[in-house]
């Protein structure tokens, strides 16, 4: 009868009681920076947004130029910096110079109030020697008036420019 225990094997109470443990550290190290990477895709999804624009604006000023010999801004802005509105003349001439209208990331803590999370912003008046320079805002502390905020510095609230992010 000894003989039938002694063969059988199994897992001893401290040895399930470690492995626990090292279950728990591993989860304590992964669930953190699981929670973090929808943010980070947000600001990534942003920053894909705005180059996009960049270089479609680039392209459609270089086509213009070698094709025509002057450029007719599709964007303008009469006071710069300015945000684009949405549904404004401005934001349709910007996803025109895109393949589509960009996935812009429109839920979570960027998008208070609904649809106003990533913004488009006019940084220069563009003429026939320079295309527009335009930037993305997100940020729920950045408004959204066509005038810039009191605040669009670099060094007062870096989280409105999609660059600084």
């Amino acid at each position: 009868m000894f003989r039938i225990l002694k063969n059988q094997r199994g897992f001893t109470l401290i040895e399930l009681v470690i492995i626990i443990i090292l279950i728990g550290l591993l989860a304590g190290v992964a669930i953190p920076r699981f929670v973090n990477l929808r943010e980070q895709a947000i600001i990534a999804a942003a920053k894909a947004n705005v180059d996009g624009g960049r270089a479609g604006v680039t392209l459609d000023f270089a086509n213009q130029q070698l094709n025509i010999g002057t450029y007719a801004p599709p964007v303008t802005c009469a006071t710069p910096p300015c945000t684009v509105a949405s549904g404004s003349a401005e934001l349709n001439a910007i996803h025109a110079l895109l393949e589509g209208v960009p996935n812009y990331p429109a839920s979570g803590p960027y998008d208070t109030p609904v649809g106003v999370g990533f913004r488009w912003r006019i940084m220069n008046t563009p003429n026939a020697n320079t295309p527009p320079r335009i930037k993305g805002m997100i940020d729920t502390t950045c408004p959204e008036a066509t005038s810039p905020p009191a605040a669009w510095t670099h060094a007062a609230n870096d989280d409105c420019d999609v660059d600084d992010l």
